[in-house]
């Protein structure tokens, strides 16, 4: 039982410092757009860009994980499964071919 309590303890703390990170980047572009301070094709801008894709989504992960860390193995398996789908849709939403769409 502690180690499900250790899982939740870990995923509230990732969770926190990816609010924070994300809330900055957010700031960050905002600021971009009035100033303009970060080259177009720059690595900066591509972290900016993929930050706002994809960390809300690693938010959401987070949390998710956290809710259901004190929970059976089966609804945390079924639950990494339903990510793994989440996050593969994500890169390529017909599944590189597999799906007719």
């Amino acid at each position: 039982m502690e180690n499900k309590s250790s899982d939740k303890h870990i995923w509230d703390k990732l969770g926190k410092i990816l609010a924070v990170l994300i809330t900055l980047i957010y700031i960050v572009n905002i600021s971009n757009g009035i100033w303009n301070y970060v080259p177009a094709d720059s690595v900066w801008s591509n972290i900016i860009h993929y930050g706002l894709f994809y960390g809300p989504m690693a938010l959401i992960l987070i949390v998710t994980f956290e809710a259901v860390a004190d929970k059976n193995n089966l609804i945390r398996i079924l639950f990494i499964l339903f990510w793994v789908a989440i996050i593969l849709f994500s890169i390529s939403p017909t599944l590189w071919g597999l799906i007719r769409v």
